[in-house]
Formats: C-alpha cells, structure tokens, sequence
C-alpha cells in the first residue's frame, strides 16, 4: 500500500520554514506571552497523542473524543 501525499512532503516542510520565516521577521513571537502556559503544553499533548494514533495505525470509533481525553490527563498529570 502507498503513502499518500508523501510527494507533498518537501513542499510543506519548505512552506512551513518560510512562514515561520515570515512570522519572526513581522515579531509575531511577542503575542504568544497572551496565551498562557497550560493552554500551550495541552495543545502539545494533544498533537502527540494524534501523532502516536498515526504511528500505530489505531483505528477507533469516536477517537476524536477519546484523543481529547487523553490529552486532558496528560496535560494533567504531567509534572509543572
């Protein structure tokens, strides 16, 4: 079975570097100080557990609110 859109690939990683590129030569960094810690480490729990979803290739019904959750208690149980 193929991947797909692995051609895209490339593309992507250089359209990321260049509007990262953008956002630091407009000073966008300074408004991430209005979004507080806690909310900034969920959201990166919340990536990795979509991310290791992805890699295992688990397939499950509802999975969005599942994720969530677990998202939840990692961004809970994790030490500060």
């Amino acid at each position: 079975m193929r991947a797909k859109g692995v051609e895209y690939v490339p593309f992507a990683v250089l359209l990321a570097g260049v509007l990262q590129l953008a956002a630091g030569k407009a000073r966008v960094g300074k408004y991430i100080r209005i979004v507080p810690h806690p909310v900034c480490l969920h959201v990166i729990y919340i990536r990795n557990v979509q991310l290791f979803y992805g890699q295992m290739q688990i397939r499950i019904r509802g999975a969005t609110s599942k994720i969530c959750a677990l998202g939840v208690c990692c961004s809970h149980s994790a030490p500060r």
